[in-house]
């Protein structure tokens, strides 16, 4: 085989790597490198940096003189060019890396993209502690060697903290001393006026005053250009930032197969760090969701990645995912040849942390207490309540505060995203529970957490008298931006026995759970609330009484329902709340026209409808009008129905509510079904079901969906039938909508009986009859007649004692089992 004497370097690469049976992209891989370069080298037209040729020498397997030889054909053995008085000679100072590098293909594509562009003189890498802008720097500097005659250079900032000694520290990487009298700025200008050169400047974060001197030396340098790893953006004119993000994993809920996995960065870097430590650990269908888990409870840094695996003796991934609830104390354990901010997670933050202002680590310390993040008003307004006011709370008071944040943002501890019209500022998980930790030992958690539940519990209040007019305002996709906070404050408040706070909170915030199908959540924190705090004041008792009987309404659970709203109207009636009386009298009326008596709806609707055309309340009096029509409806009293319905869409038109708008036309589209405009009923049920995909109710799509199942069946197109009553039935199934799911499998029984599968129709009608009598909910009258008219031909085809034992098997199951025989067998 040829050697160093008789070939060509990129001959003789070629020549090995075929011998090791290696493709340029394995060959890539080993030595930290693109296919791209190693093609380039093959070819001669580009010159490794000597850290390159190391890692070659190294990949295949080139040992001893032949080493020696292999190297210095690499590098050329160039003669000394004349140099200044005090510069020493050439050469490149990327250290070697201890471990291959994973991934980030199209960010060092990216970085190497901007620093081949003329204008781009420095560019900084940022990102949080862990994000891997150390070891993306080093890449990218070694796929520019051949870019820059005059080398690459790498220069570490760690060991300093003066920002006075960064240029000194270069010159001394450079080889550049002081002459004489003549000032170190001078001398470096000097020696980088006619070179082409990369400087790669590391953990710069601690030094950063001294950016404006390094941006002069660079603009100075026509030939000179600066990468920057640095955790704080530098903010000097001419420079360009690179945001270093996570590595790639899948999205939540997917897991794709086996073979694809390795396409992901965080995966593939546990994987290949884990079997660094245990070498038989392999990715199986058994451990591969939690490997995705645990890289996604990380944050997907490879800092974190790395710590978790050196576990991997001891932890299998499985076991792993239970312990990361407390992240920082899994992950130490980083190689001793590493700097010691790098051997666990918590001092790699610790090295961010200590470099903040004192003002930078209060407001830090106090953004823990937000979840899922925050907005800059609550960033900067904390409130405490004190008695029955609500005041500033001054210790907490930040002034400044959006500077403040910026400067976070800039320091990689706080991401920013705007979101619709605002900017949301929130943390990654693993800096988060850094920040709480010192939030707990600063002595200010109580107070902070304070402030934060009244804040959230003001905000609801305010949000409330908005709720009923829809999306109108925004207020419901504000109020679900911010769920997980209130869900904190929510927390806070109970554990803390402010009992009204909750209760004030609670009652503000019922119809947004209404609204946004949150109905067993929302019903959890309202009984929670009642029952540990019976003795609430009445008008405050009386709204968390409504809230948890609309919830338990929405859920078919009409027994509570009426229970819980009788006792609401006491409460009301005994302080004169004209509003809340109307409230609980028309819930009392659903949940009679939902059990079918009629007579006993429309007085209570005829009576909410006076004391509402009393309050002036146009909202209030369209609901009234629209549960009239729904009685006369029942009744089988059409041209009532529709006038009544009509008025009831010509209001909420008029006030713009409209997920009222979309009930209402659902409403309709029934009346018109019933009299046999199948055409007009499709048209008003689509209607309807696309004004509920604009706004998110899934409760109104499963409406629908469920009737414009009925119309297609009306219409003989049996398959469409089908298809949305599946659709429609998933979507009961997964708000736990009962009498809905009850519906959805009788239309689905219909649909059996029509193409003569008899069994399963009467077994679904079976165990739709369970659930009818479990919600005391009877089938709908506008559907009793062809509900009777199917059973009947059923019962006939199938004969008595064969329905008898296929209906007695529909009441034997659950209705979540009835739901999956459905959506897997019909």
């Amino acid at each position: 085989m040829g050697h160093a004497g008789e070939l060509g370097f990129g001959a003789w690469v070629k020549q090995r790597r075929k011998a090791l049976d290696m493709t340029q992209r394995e060959l890539g891989l080993r030595a930290s490198c693109s296919a791209e370069t190693i093609q380039k080298i093959e070819a001669g037209a580009l010159k490794p940096s000597r850290q390159l040729a190391d890692l070659l020498a190294n990949s295949l397997d080139i040992a001893g003189e032949e080493r020696e030889a292999f190297v210095r054909l690499a590098r050329g053995l160039e003669s000394e060019r004349a140099r200044p008085p005090g510069v020493g000679p050439q050469t490149y100072t990327l250290p070697l890396e201890p471990t291959l590098f994973i991934g980030r293909e199209r960010e060092v594509a990216a970085v190497c993209d901007l620093l081949r562009r003329p204008e781009v003189r420095l560019l900084t890498l940022t990102g949080p502690p862990g994000i891997g802008k150390t070891r993306l720097s080093l890449k990218v500097a070694a796929e520019l060697t051949g870019d820059f005659s005059g080398g690459v250079y790498f220069v570490a900032l760690a060991p300093i903290s003066e920002p006075g000694l960064v240029l000194s520290t270069i010159a001394q990487t450079l080889g550049v001393r002081e002459v004489g009298g003549q000032p170190l700025p001078e001398v470096m200008s000097g020696y980088l006026r006619d070179r082409r050169m990369l400087l790669v400047l590391d953990n710069f974060e601690q030094v950063v005053a001294a950016a404006t001197q390094v941006a002069q030396l660079v603009m100075q340098s026509p030939g000179v250009k600066a990468l920057v790893s640095s955790r704080e953006v530098l903010h000097v004119y001419g420079g360009h930032d690179f945001p270093v993000p996570p590595m790639t994993l899948p999205g939540p809920g997917q897991l794709p197969s086996l073979d694809a996995l390795p396409e992901y960065e965080a995966v593939r870097l546990f994987v290949e760090r884990a079997q660094a430590v245990r070498p038989d650990f392999s990715l199986t269908a058994e451990n591969a969701g939690a490997v995705i888990e645990v890289c996604r409870k990380l944050d997907a840094l490879p800092l974190a990645i790395e710590l978790a695996t050196t576990r991997i003796n001891v932890l299998t991934p499985q076991s792993m995912l239970t312990r990361l609830d407390s992240r920082l104390s899994l992950l130490v354990g980083g190689g001793q040849n590493l700097p010691p901010r790098q051997q666990t997670l918590r001092a790699a933050i610790d090295w961010s942390y200590d470099l903040l202002a004192e003002e930078e680590k209060v407001l830090f310390r106090r953004l823990a207490v937000f979840v899922g993040g925050c907005t800059i008003e609550a960033a900067s307004d904390f409130e405490i309540a004190e008695g029955t006011s609500i005041i500033q709370n001054s210790k907490f008071k930040i002034q400044n505060s959006l500077d403040t944040l910026g400067s976070l943002v800039g320091k990689g501890l706080l991401r920013s995203v705007d979101v619709g019209v605002e900017t949301r500022f929130s943390m990654m998980e693993t800096i988060r529970e850094y920040a709480l930790e010192k939030l707990e030992g600063s002595g200010e958690a109580a107070e902070a957490r304070r402030g934060h539940a009244f804040f959230f519990a003001r905000l609801a209040e305010q949000a409330e008298p908005e709720l009923p007019r829809g999306e109108q305002g925004g207020w419901l996709d504000r109020l679900e931006r911010e769920h997980d906070n209130l869900r904190a404050a929510l927390r806070w408040l109970l554990d803390e026995g402010e009992g009204e706070a909750a209760a004030r909170l609670a009652g503000s915030l019922w119809w947004f759970w209404y609204a946004r199908a949150y109905f067993t959540e929302g019903r959890g924190w309202l009984e929670q609330i009642l029952e540990r705090y019976p003795e609430l004041p009445a008008g405050l008792k009386g709204k968390v009484l409504q809230g948890a009987a609309v919830l338990a309404w929405s859920q078919g659970d009409y027994d509570a329902s009426a229970e819980v709203a009788t006792e609401s109207l006491a409460l009301r009636r005994s302080i004169e709340d004209k509003p809340g009386i109307a409230g609980s009298l028309n819930l009392l009326g659903a949940v009679a026209l939902q059990r079918g008596r009629n007579e006993e709806a429309a007085q209570l609707f005829t009576e909410t409808l006076a004391l509402r055309r009393e309050l002036g309340d146009e909202q209030g009096i369209a609901l009234s009008l629209s549960n009239l029509g729904l009685v006369a409806l029942n009744e089988a009293h059409y041209e009532q129905a529709e006038s009544l319905l009509n008025e009831c869409l010509a209001l909420r038109r008029k006030v713009q509510y409209r997920h009222g708008v979309a009930q209402t036309l659902n409403d309709l589209g029934v009346v018109m079904r019933c009299r046999g405009e199948y055409k007009h009923a499709d048209s008003l049920h689509r209607e309807s079901l696309a004004i509920s995909r604009e706004l998110g109710h899934k409760d109104g799509m499963a409406l629908s969906l469920h009737r414009l199942g009925l119309v297609a069946m009306q219409n003989d197109n049996l398959p469409d039938a089908e298809s949305l009553l599946k659709e429609s039935l998933l979507l009961y199934k997964e708000l736990g909508i009962r009498q809905g799911v009850a519906g959805c499998l009788e239309g689905l029984a219909r649909v059996r009986a029509r193409i003569g599968d008899y069994e399963t129709a009467a077994m679904l009608w079976g165990a739709a009859n369970k659930l009818r009598e479990a919600t005391g909910t009877p089938v709908p009258r506008p559907e009793l007649a062809d509900y009777e008219s199917a059973l009947i031909s059923t019962r006939t085809a199938l004969g008595h004692d064969d329905f008898t034992e296929s209906w007695a098997r529909g009441t034997s199951i659950s209705w979540h089992e009835a739901v999956e025989l459905v959506m897997r067998h019909v």
